[in-house]
């Protein structure tokens, strides 16, 4: 069985680059929204419905001003549970569909008008951690592709660069799916930090380091790990400071690696990484869009990229202000002159080192939101929602 739209769907709504205000003539169209199914989707097994990409029913709300006859279309509308649980974690992509200004609206009903006027209970401070994450994301893909453009690369990686025989190293795969099972069951999820704070922690912690393993440095393998408490502080802090081989090293010292097979699931590893940064270089270096590749060339990053980080670390520092989440940009000019590539690379960095502060210093300080949302009552609303709509049809 199949959610039909035209029934379920209660709101639709412009969303990406429109919504942002910071559309260009050669800008696609997005529309987004929220459906309630009927009732036997959520009481039986049978059936199941999260979202429906491009169904023909949205484009059905288009108004000229939204689209030319050049750019696609992309829809999608998700289930309502599956729409709170990402609102409840503060998605970024998911949360501004309740908080675009009326005039990207394209159809809403009476059950819609009650979500968004219950949006608030959406916010929590969780969006410090998300918000931001959506926008270190940007910042990687910024740096991993400056990389590229500064040192391109020449020649495709060899066993022999790494110190490898011709043959994969026969104990390698067993090793390497140890050390991801080792790794997934430390989940250190409940402690958020991001960047600035790992930076201005990051000496204490090697202070403390220090004094009970004597003086570890990080991607060092030589620390005796072998309790998850004794890992936790280890494994937590090179998670936020991306240090793969610090976590890696600890993993094959927890399932009792000796030193010599270390080095080779190393050197393994590490050719792997390295023929897969290849292998991403080439698909990057000829499906890149010609225009963006220009500007890449031109200004030596991505300036799309810098936009988007910019827009949501701005983001992130509204709503940690208590000013809810502004979808419409007032900043839309600068965003778009942002993507032009008015800012020069070493200042984007030294903005995302200023604003992470200003950002970590709201979250401690400020008090207007929780720090988690009010489950409960969001809960309450979602039920409420469910049975309306179904009695109503």
């Amino acid at each position: 069985m199949q959610v039909d739209l035209k029934q379920a769907m209660i709101m639709l709504t412009i969303g990406g680059s429109r919504a942002y205000g910071m559309n260009t003539s050669e800008s696609d169209t997005d529309l987004v929204g929220v459906a309630i199914a009927p009732i036997g989707f959520y009481t039986g097994f049978l059936h199941n419905f999260e979202q429906k990409r491009n169904d023909p029913y949205c484009k059905t709300f288009l108004r000229d001003e939204d689209m030319n006859a050049e750019q696609k279309v992309e829809s999608v509308v998700y289930d309502l549970l599956k729409f709170f649980k990402l609102c409840a974690d503060c998605n970024p992509n998911i949360i501004e569909i309740v908080w675009t200004p009326d005039e990207c609206i394209r159809f809403t009903t009476p059950l819609a008008d009650q979500l968004r006027a219950n949006r608030e209970l959406f916010l929590s401070k969780k969006a410090r951690y998300t918000f931001c994450g959506y926008a270190y994301a940007q910042l990687k893909r910024i740096e991993t592709h400056r990389k590229w453009l500064l040192d391109p690369r020449q020649e495709k990686p060899e066993r022999k660069d790494f110190g490898l025989p011709e043959t994969q190293t026969p104990q390698y795969k067993q090793a390497e799916a140890l050390i991801r099972a080792t790794v997934s069951r430390w989940e250190f999820n409940d402690l958020q930090l991001d960047r600035t704070t790992v930076m201005e922690l990051a000496d204490k912690v090697a202070e403390k380091i220090a004094s009970q393993f004597g003086g570890i440095k990080f991607s060092s393998v030589s620390y005796p790990l072998t309790d998850r408490e004794s890992a936790k502080p280890f494994i937590e802090l090179a998670k936020q400071l991306d240090d793969e081989e610090y976590i890696r090293a600890a993993a094959m010292r927890k399932i009792g690696l000796d030193d010599n097979l270390m080095e080779l699931v190393q050197k393994e590893h590490a050719y792997h990484r390295a023929l897969e940064d290849w292998k991403n270089y080439q698909h990057w270096k000829t499906t890149r869009n010609p225009d963006r590749a220009a500007l890449e060339a031109k200004f030596g990053y991505d300036t799309k990229h810098a936009a988007h980080l910019v827009r949501l670390m701005r983001m992130a520092h509204e709503i940690m202000q208590g000013k809810g989440v502004h979808v419409r940009r007032p900043d839309a000019e600068e965003l778009k002159a942002i993507r032009a590539g008015t800012w020069k690379y070493d200042d984007l960095m030294q903005w995302v080192k200023d604003i992470e502060q200003e950002v970590h210093q709201l979250y401690e300080t400020e008090n207007h939101l929780p720090k988690k949302p009010d489950v409960n009552k969001l809960n309450d609303l979602c039920v409420d929602l469910v049975h309306q709509f179904n009695k109503q049809n």
